[in-house]
């Protein structure tokens, strides 16, 4: 289970960064899956998120069979690749005794993944991989909010003057730099000015 601060840490991060908090929980998933990958845990990652007690639990989850699916004898391509994708997850029910001794095919083995005890490795491609992730949101949701201003004309502060470009900050982590030839002729540019920009 991953502690209540880190609940609360995603939802600063949300409200700061002026994000969803489901997608950030989205990009928490994937991270956490390619970590939990990296300390050794081979079947489905999944994560479930519980809203009201604010946590969030891990589990690798494989299946339990008599025998392995056999794919070649799928016809249909996308339940062929259904099965192959599942196949990956699979594990034989002699197998899945060792783990556990009271289980059954057709049944579920579940395991609890503990993110306390993960090594520096595992942790450290978790951060870098949520970092990278939450950066791809970050541009995501700035290139829809700047689709919607499209022809419209909008505040920015001006970051950088120099004799051929101006450089603003046009809000959402975005910089965005104008040909001097393009500006009102005669106007100054200084470094904190605010500007309307089209």
């Amino acid at each position: 289970m991953v502690s209540k601060n880190f609940f609360e840490a995603l939802e600063l991060i949300a409200e700061d960064r002026g994000l969803n908090i489901d997608d950030i929980m989205t990009k928490v998933q994937f991270s956490m899956e390619k970590a939990a990958r990296d300390a050794g845990f081979t079947g489905e990652i999944k994560v479930e998120v519980d809203n009201e007690k604010k946590e969030i639990k891990v589990f690798d989850i494989k299946y339990i069979v008599d025998e392995y699916t056999n794919t070649e004898e799928i016809e249909d391509p996308e339940e062929k690749a259904l099965a192959e994708d599942r196949r990956k997850y699979e594990i034989l029910l002699a197998d899945a005794k060792q783990i556990k001794a009271r289980v059954k095919a057709g049944t579920e083995l579940k395991t609890k993944v503990d993110f306390q005890n993960f090594g520096r490795k595992a942790a450290t491609k978790f951060k870098n991989t949520f970092t990278n992730e939450l950066k791809i949101l970050e541009r995501e949701e700035a290139y829809k909010y700047f689709c919607t201003k499209v022809g419209e004309i909008i505040t920015a502060t001006v970051i950088d003057a120099n004799d051929k470009y101006v450089t603003y900050n046009v809000g959402k982590g975005t910089f965005a730099s104008m040909p001097l030839s393009e500006g009102i002729p005669g106007e100054v540019y200084h470094s904190g000015d605010q500007m309307k920009v089209y």
